[in-house]
């Protein structure tokens, strides 16, 4: 081929007396042809994936902020006082949270400052507070329901959780995500609300690990660390103590009062509790497992609501208290002092809560 040929091929932007860019390998062999394809095709495959990393890549990173949740523009959460139904519906959703939980793109307003953080009991889920989460969401409040200790877990979701050792186990999981909630929300503190053993984590992490992260703790049908639980069951508790077979239900055997961890949760103080953090503890006198008595500390600045204290149709029990609007209204009211409405009451059971409609607050 003759350099006129060439040079009829190549951009008139050229100079004349320059060949163009691998103009030498018209006249090379079909091998070394091909190889310059491919590699100038190998170049531009790492070039694209290069630029898509990059677009994706800073993307990923301006997203929170880009996106971040005001709580009061969120849609409103239906109320849902049916005991198990957080996991039902997650489940036939497949969701893997409440409405509105667990929503690192929340920032807290000045109204809310303190996002919550909500603790499930012995082999309960994070799910468990369908009716607290719904109420706390709607009101304005960043919301965490974590499932902590997982145990049973199928196809992705978690049926039972509150299995693992508070001291090595629960205990450290809540402490990683207040430090979490805290650095992507930008607030000072978080409120903790914990049922059960929830309220034993929420004390415990609280005293131990995070006093200075933690403004308010409320324990709903909690153990404040005084006496023995279920004391008429002795028998069964030193059985389960002794049974390898109890041991993914640990929590339950550091909770007796002559265990190490009890020990150093009470210490020298012989109080779970720390100055600086307000605490309030939630009782019903129908509560079979942890009677009112061993849930707050007398004359140590405890505030202590009584579900029966105005509505002696409250007959929530142990497993009941979780879905039972007067107990919702009474943390809605430990969580903010200056909420002075009326709780609601209305006819509960201990075996499936609210008895007939629910009126709003």
């Amino acid at each position: 081929m003759s350099r006129n040929a060439v040079s009829k091929a190549v951009p008139a932007v050229l100079p004349s007396n320059e060949s163009p860019p691998l103009s030498r390998n018209v006249c090379c062999t079909h091998g070394v042809t091909h190889a310059t394809r491919h590699t100038s095709i190998a170049w531009k495959s790492v070039i694209i994936v290069m630029i898509t990393l990059l677009v994706y890549g800073l993307s990923g990173i301006a997203s929170p902020s880009a996106h971040a949740t005001d709580p009061d523009a969120r849609p409103h959460v239906p109320e849902n006082w049916q005991w198990g139904s957080g996991t039902v519906d997650m489940v036939l959703q497949n969701r893997h949270s409440l409405p509105h939980v667990d929503d690192d793109t929340c920032r807290p307003s000045e109204r809310r400052p303190n996002p919550v953080i909500l603790l499930h009991g012995t082999g309960g889920t994070g799910a468990d507070f369908v009716s607290h989460a719904a109420a706390l969401v709607n009101d304005g409040y960043c919301v965490w329901a974590p499932t902590y200790g997982k145990g049973l877990t199928i196809g992705g979701h978690t049926f039972v959780g509150g299995t693992t050792s508070i001291e090595h186990g629960a205990a450290l999981e809540l402490s990683g995500l207040i430090d979490h909630v805290l650095a992507v929300t930008g607030a000072r503190k978080v409120d903790l609300v914990g049922v059960s053993l929830g309220g034993v984590v929420a004390t415990y992490t609280t005293k131990v690990h995070r006093p200075d992260k933690v403004d308010r703790v409320v324990g709903i049908a909690t153990y404040g660390g005084l006496g023995e639980i279920m004391p008429d069951m002795g028998p069964l508790t030193a059985a389960f103590q002794g049974s390898a077979d109890f041991s993914p239900f640990v929590a339950m055997r550091e909770l007796q009062p002559d265990s190490p961890f009890h020990q150093r949760w009470l210490g020298e103080s012989a109080s779970p509790f720390v100055p600086g953090v307000d605490y309030t503890a939630i009782t019903s006198d129908a509560d079979g497992l942890i009677p009112g008595n061993l849930s707050y500390v007398p004359g140590r600045g405890l505030r202590h609501i009584r579900l029966q204290d105005g509505c002696s149709v409250n007959r929530s029990s142990h497993l009941t208290q979780i879905n039972d609007p007067r107990a919702v209204d009474a943390v809605m009211s430990a969580l903010d002092p200056s909420d002075i409405r009326p709780l609601r009451c209305i006819p509960t059971d201990g075996l499936i809560g609210p008895i007939g409609p629910v009126p709003p607050r």
